[in-house]
């Protein structure tokens, strides 16, 4: 069977928003996650699926509307309160919105109005709400870069592969709060502000992942004694 044109624009699309959200990282990468409703959670990459020597973490199955927030879980714990978690999303809650309403335009509403075939007209309405989309988040983009302390050079790139790039105006959000530096420490931090018991599942995984890369290290190296550190922070 052979995909109408409709179909391969519309799994194109969907491909693009997918390949653009995943985030390639180091094994000591650990993820917050600010839910709708103000709740956190954690989340991490693969444990041992790698490319090119880099572990893969895929935000795509998270609403588009979702902040991401990256830090490292390797070194000592600390309660530096150098990053505060809740003004930073209060910060992106523009991008948020904006993240939300070009989803819903460039993969939902014209994928769906080439799918069933509707005329012209609406498809053509349906492109120009989609770069509408566009043209609104690289607004909120611009407005928002000096609150969130991002570089023109990242915005002038972000704004160029969002004109070239629809989809990418969906993740918006996520690409702008996993650029933002963030010294504090994952499991300070995870355990302050997740639910007991996502902390709880993350503290488990978290060690499973430890003792992953103790199975790699030399007994008795600088690393071995690292990570047996880390594992001891989470009792």
């Amino acid at each position: 069977m052979i995909l109408s044109e409709a179909w391969l624009l519309a799994i194109l699309l969907l491909a693009l928003y997918i390949h653009d959200a995943v985030v390639l990282t180091g094994p000591a990468a650990a993820f917050l996650v600010r839910l709708p409703g103000g709740t956190w959670s954690v989340a991490f990459p693969t444990a041992r699926f790698t490319l090119a020597g880099r572990h893969l973490f895929f935000p795509s199955q998270m609403p588009p509307a979702t902040p991401v927030f990256a830090l490292n879980w390797d070194g000592r714990e600390n309660d530096d309160g150098l990053w505060q978690p809740e003004l930073d999303a209060s910060r992106l809650k523009p991008l948020s919105l904006i993240s939300g309403f070009s989803f819903l335009l460039v993969l939902v509403a014209l994928p769906l109005a080439l799918l069933t075939h509707q005329a012209t007209f609406v498809v053509v309405l349906a492109i120009g709400c989609a770069y509408l989309s566009v043209f609104a988040s690289i607004t909120v983009l611009w407005l928002a870069r000096s609150r969130l302390g991002l570089s023109q050079r990242f915005c002038a790139n972000l704004t160029f592969e969002m004109l070239l790039c629809p989809p990418v105006a969906a993740n918006l959000v996520r690409r702008v709060s996993l650029s933002l530096a963030i010294e504090s420490h994952f499991i300070t931090l995870a355990r302050r502000l997740a639910a007991p018991g996502r902390w709880s599942e993350a503290r488990d995984e978290l060690a499973r992942r430890i003792d992953i890369q103790l199975e790699a290290v030399e007994p008795g190296s600088v690393e071995d004694s690292s990570l047996r550190r880390v594992r001891e922070q989470l009792i």
